[in-house]
């Protein structure tokens, strides 16, 4: 869009692109690539806006929209296993270091916390176990959405979800299928007994760091 558009066109630019957002968060699983052209379209929007309105919150919001961007599209790289640059043999990626010593550390303790408590050998438990856990790891509580199960476990979410009740390792506030149906607007609180605060704590982290320990 031209800095010079009319204020019509850029209003119509930001209906268009909150629908964009709404019908994303509509969809059953995840699609990243689709996620960062939103973001940067969001913050071509708001930087125009901005300069349209001399609003310097918005061009505060563009910036953000720009790291979202980024963020979202190294994810996209992270999950594709994309090369990092030169591969060593010429064969096969480089991995990129990404973790400090004492994150690693903090790794391998949730890994470890991950293999006494999947009860299951099942590899689709003990990723839900992970990511769950780590959703948790702050209070012993945490939000979930169904796009976020389905996008972990696709085609085995619910049954998968069933085991972890059954087995009493999670706790849900209704019903697997109300799980399976919410959406981020009205995210599901779970609750993993072992993580509650009156529990013995299995990790050095989660109280002083950001809650989307995840990331």
């Amino acid at each position: 869009m031209p800095h010079d558009l009319e204020p019509d066109v850029l209003r119509l630019e930001l209906v268009e692109l909150g629908d964009a957002f709404r019908a994303y968060q509509q969809r059953t699983g995840p699609d990243l690539v689709l996620l960062a052209h939103l973001h940067e379209r969001k913050a071509r929007a708001f930087a125009l806006w901005a300069d349209v309105s001399g609003d310097g919150s918005l061009r505060h919001e563009a910036k953000r929209a720009e790291k979202a961007a980024q963020t979202t599209r190294e994810m996209h790289a992270n999950r594709g296993g994309q090369a990092a640059g030169d591969t060593v043999s010429g064969d096969g990626p480089v991995v990129e270091r990404l973790l400090t010593r004492q994150q690693a550390v903090h790794a391998r303790t949730v890994l470890d916390y991950v293999a006494a408590h999947a009860r299951r050998p099942e590899a689709e438990v003990r990723l839900a176990v992970l990511m769950l856990t780590l959703r948790a790891a702050r209070a012993g509580t945490g939000n979930i959405t169904g796009q976020d199960l389905t996008g972990w476990l696709p085609g085995n979410a619910e049954r998968v979800l069933q085991h972890l009740v059954a087995d009493g390792w999670l706790r849900l506030p209704g019903t697997v299928a109300e799980v399976m149906a919410s959406r981020s607007e009205d995210p599901t609180a779970i609750t993993v007994p072992t993580l509650l605060p009156e529990r013995p704590r299995p990790f050095g982290f989660g109280k002083t760091t950001r809650a989307r320990i995840s990331g």
